[in-house]
């Protein structure tokens, strides 16, 4: 088997965890749409932080941001056990410009969260603590989903592992209303070739 394929099957079915390149983050599953926003969802391979937000914003938007606990159990129910695998999940959200002042990658303002109780804990005496994750299912005695700041790497906390990314891409406007558009021109163009082949 080629050392590509054996790469891709590391990354689908352990998060990542043995995939060669591990300071470069891969779609491993995506585009999915919610429902409920219509935005673009990805789930990146394990990665750091500041890596999956850089192919995040290759890709054309941010790490997610959640904005209400709709969100929330989407993007935790559809990427937390992708593939079978319990995954811990980087969303937008940190602290890395201004300690204490958490705020989205996509400049959106905090008006929902999901902490851990005693999270965020990252402060002075832990400064590197400045991003932020969902708990993986199946951690013990933590509910998964829960929001925890912790290092950019998590390396600190490999019980957390793997750590994967999950970016959000907000359709452009003018894609929206083509596809709403589409099927009323379409529809209207079949009406005329129906005239014309009829006169």
């Amino acid at each position: 088997m080629k050392t590509k394929q054996k790469a891709l099957i590391a990354a689908l079915c352990f998060g990542g965890a043995l995939h060669p390149e591990a300071n470069q983050a891969a779609v491993i599953f995506g585009p999915v749409t919610n429902p409920d926003n219509g935005h673009n969802y990805y789930l990146l391979s394990s990665s750091s932080w500041p890596t999956s937000e850089a192919e995040a914003i290759g890709l054309g938007g941010h790490l997610a941001t959640i904005n209400d606990a709709i969100e929330q159990s989407w993007a935790f129910s559809t990427f937390g056990t992708f593939a079978g695998v319990d995954r811990s999940l980087w969303i937008g959200l940190s602290d890395s410009v201004i300690e204490g002042t958490f705020s989205w990658a996509d400049g959106a303002p905090v008006t929902y969260t999901n902490w851990l109780p005693g999270d965020p804990d990252g402060g002075p005496e832990e400064p590197s603590e400045d991003f932020v994750l969902m708990n993986r299912p199946g951690f013990p005695g933590i509910n998964g989903g829960t929001w925890r700041d912790v290092d950019p790497d998590n390396n600190s906390l490999p019980l957390f592992n793997p750590v994967n990314g999950v970016v959000e891409v907000v359709p452009e406007p003018s894609t929206v209303a083509l596809m709403l558009t589409a099927p009323l021109l379409l529809a209207t163009f079949r009406r005329r070739g129906t005239k014309t082949a009829n006169s």
